[in-house]
């Protein structure tokens, strides 16, 4: 989910399935990406409000 491959994607759901992963737990799986891809976002955010402030204060 997090590398937003969409081949990758269904094999890897169908192979969740058969391996007995319910929605609930596909759902949850979703959650936790949203989770990851947001905290890269924020640290790198971070990072570049941090760099901007070093750019303004010097």
């Amino acid at each position: 989910m997090t590398t937003q491959c969409d081949a990758r994607l269904k094999g890897h759901a169908r192979a969740a399935v058969e391996h007995g992963a319910s929605e609930e737990e596909l759902a949850e799986a979703t959650c936790i990406t949203a989770a990851l891809r947001a905290g890269g976002g924020i640290v790198h955010g971070m990072k570049a409000l941090g760099a901007v402030q070093r750019t303004t204060s010097t």
